[in-house]
């Protein structure tokens, strides 16, 4: 009896080592996949929220665009006695050009705020999104 206990001691320990091994290492794989699946999907919510904020942003300055292209399609066809017409039409013009272009900027700043790998707070609040651990250039 003592002899078999002798024999099998180690062969059970044998046995449930490589159980504890095989265990563990599939352990390790999971999680490796799951950490490659989370940065997938990190990549990816990324990629869409970028392609939202890009739609927002060309919208955005696509409307001053549009506003600078009907008021300066008309304002020569004013008559030469409408000074004040013309005057405010140029007006327009430019404060749409010049909201444009602070909107652009202003934007493209916010972007680039977010380098040092931090939250933004004026994107989440701008744009209701979260852009943390994220690097972008």
């Amino acid at each position: 009896m003592l002899l078999a206990i002798a024999l099998l001691l180690p062969v059970w320990s044998g046995i449930s080592s490589r159980e504890h091994r095989d265990r563990s290492e599939a352990e390790r794989r999971n999680a490796e996949q799951v950490a490659r699946l989370a940065e997938l999907d990190n990549r990816r919510a990324v990629a869409a929220e970028r392609t939202r904020m890009a739609r927002e942003l060309h919208d955005v300055v696509a409307s001053h665009i549009g506003i600078i292209a009907i008021h300066s399609a008309g304002a020569p066809s004013l008559a030469e006695d409408r000074h004040d017409q013309r005057r405010q039409a140029l007006t327009v013009i430019r404060e749409s050009a010049v909201r444009g272009l602070a909107e652009l900027r202003e934007s493209i700043n916010l972007l680039r705020m977010n380098d040092d790998g931090g939250t933004c707070p004026e994107l989440r609040d701008r744009y209701g999104v979260e852009l943390a651990q994220h690097r972008f250039r």
